[in-house]
């Protein structure tokens, strides 16, 4: 009898490379699209930082004196007509980086979505279950990385003043990388490290103790893995998120802040957080 072609060493062989060359891509397009979002959030923030200096105090004394001069001149000096335009430039060049950055975070959650999607139910099919989380724990490990360098939140203080408009005092973008940086910076070192531990070491070593009983390495220590997994598993990532936005507000310099808004790295640590919490769970059932 003919061995079937399914089970043909060659054919198996090509089945594995496809299968691999699928991963590979899949994996590839979502590392592009998560450094897209940053790169692209990162402009953005460089965009309405200039803005944000063109509309501080200074700026706004000097454009309401080149207002007047043109003025004066009746348009012979136009260098407030200038600055106008450029102003106008940079704002609709900052709405277009906001717009391409979550464009391309809507494409990475959507294809994230459907190939675990897939994944789940092949999983079930075949009654391999590692093979689903293995998945998981990848994708999440890109929504960490992307969590902790993109901007989390945007923050303005302005207000409206006779003659100069609206005056911008104060502009800043953080994320948990730069907020971490900044305390170091300024010596709050416990806090600082305390971010450190909670918000990135704390998560790499769960991540890393993770795979190692997903993907099967080193049978002999999977014991203690599963117990320093329990052990980390009792540090809700869902409160470290809380206290990194708490962080990332009270770590700015100026008070009474008018407008607060909420960028790309929340939602991509919010989404590390909930993977993390749902692999961690499957891990210790399946080693219960």
């Amino acid at each position: 009898m003919k061995q079937s072609l399914f089970f043909h060493p060659m054919s198996r062989q090509k089945n594995l490379f496809s299968l691999g060359l699928l991963y590979l891509t899949v994996y590839a397009c979502l590392a592009i699209l998560a450094f897209k979002v940053y790169t692209h959030s990162y402009k953005s923030i460089t965009l309405n930082t200039r803005i944000a200096a063109a509309m501080n105090m200074e700026g706004s004394i000097d454009l309401a004196l080149a207002e007047l001069m043109q003025k004066l001149s009746f348009s012979l000096y136009n260098g407030a007509s200038d600055r106008g335009e450029t102003h106008r430039l940079l704002v609709s060049k900052a709405k277009e980086e906001k717009k391409a950055s979550r464009q391309y975070a809507l494409l990475f959650f959507t294809i994230s979505i459907v190939w675990l999607t897939a994944h789940y139910f092949l999983s079930k099919k075949r009654e391999d279950p590692d093979r689903f989380w293995r998945h998981v724990l990848l994708i999440s490990a890109l929504c960490l990385l992307v969590g902790l360098v993109a901007p989390m939140m945007q923050m303005t203080a302005h207000k409206e003043l006779p003659v100069l408009g609206d005056v911008v005092f104060k502009y800043e973008a953080k994320s948990i990388y730069s907020t971490v940086k900044s305390l170091f910076a300024h010596g709050s070192l416990i806090i600082a490290g305390l971010i450190v531990v909670f918000s990135i070491l704390t998560p790499l070593l769960k991540m890393a103790v993770v795979a190692m009983n997903l993907f099967k390495v080193a049978p002999s220590l999977h014991k203690k893995a599963h117990e320093l997994i329990h052990l980390l598993g009792k540090w809700s990532m869902a409160d470290v998120f809380v206290v990194a936005i708490l962080i990332s507000i009270f770590a700015l310099d100026t008070q009474n802040f008018t407008r607060a808004e909420t960028d790309l790295g929340v939602y991509f640590f919010a989404a590390y957080c909930l993977l993390s919490l749902l692999v961690t769970h499957a891990v210790l059932k399946e080693t219960a």
